[in-house]
């Protein structure tokens, strides 16, 4: 009665978590929407099993590729894919591949995404992250990715 007992919450644990846990916020927000097309994420898979998920994923999906880090996929899905992806028990993670803008960004009404801002240009309102990011964003470098 014991070693049943032991099994079965060994088994309780090792359950893969319900498909909608592991999507993000905006993941969430886009699939709720009828919006079409396709949503960029990033796919964190269990450790070892990023080939095989990109394998049940190419020919599926309009884009799917290897990061440079380990366990972890970037990938275009359309609603469809994305309820297939979630479903996988190899998959632990679906989350938005999108540039993230700080609140301190926000707060001051910086547009981050500016890129004509000039090396050696300074904005009043610009916080010195956020200078840096624009200064390194003329000089060609695309943080955004």
């Amino acid at each position: 009665m014991l070693v049943l007992g032991a099994a079965t919450l060994l088994a309780v644990e090792q359950r893969a978590p319900e498909p909608s846990a592991k999507l993000d916020q905006a993941v969430t927000s886009w699939n709720r929407s009828s919006q079409s097309g396709s949503i960029r994420v990033l796919i964190r898979t269990r450790p070892g099993a990023a080939p095989d998920v990109l394998q049940r994923l190419q020919g599926r999906v309009a884009s799917v590729r290897v990061s440079t880090s380990p366990d972890l996929l970037m990938a275009d899905l359309s609603h469809e894919a994305l309820a297939s992806v979630a479903g996988d028990q190899d998959v632990l993670r679906v989350s938005s591949d999108a540039p993230v803008l700080g609140k301190a960004a926000e707060a001051i009404g910086t547009d981050p995404t500016n890129t004509t801002t000039t090396a050696g240009a300074t904005d009043s309102n610009m916080s010195p992250m956020l200078e840096t990011r624009a200064l390194h964003t003329s000089a060609g470098a695309d943080l955004a990715r």
